[in-house]
């Protein structure tokens, strides 16, 4: 079973990446949008999580593989969203390697 963080942990690493943000979009902008996607891509994969995680305690989790073609697009979803978070944290790690070869 995973455990879902609540929203105040949520809510602080949140404010903790803002802040982040905040320092490197002055010097580095580039960096700076990428950690934006970034934190927009974990908010959207969190909420994704959750969904599923909720699903999965009422229904099970053998459910979605013979769900719904509605409850398989939402797990196709997810998946793709974890992909593009860690695309977008590898764009975030490179530029912030560029910028400290600089």
């Amino acid at each position: 079973m995973v455990l879902i963080p609540d929203n105040s942990i949520l809510q602080r690493n949140k404010d903790a990446l803002e802040a982040t943000l905040k320092s490197i979009s002055t010097t580095n902008p580039d960096a700076a949008a990428a950690a934006h996607r970034e934190a927009e891509e974990r908010a959207k994969s969190m909420e994704l999580q959750q969904r599923l995680h909720r699903f999965e305690a009422i229904y099970g989790t053998d459910a979605i593989s013979s769900a719904s073609p509605e409850l398989q697009q939402l797990s196709e979803q997810l998946q793709k969203k974890e992909e593009e978070l860690r695309r977008v944290r590898l764009e975030l790690k490179a530029s912030l390697e560029v910028r400290a070869s600089d």
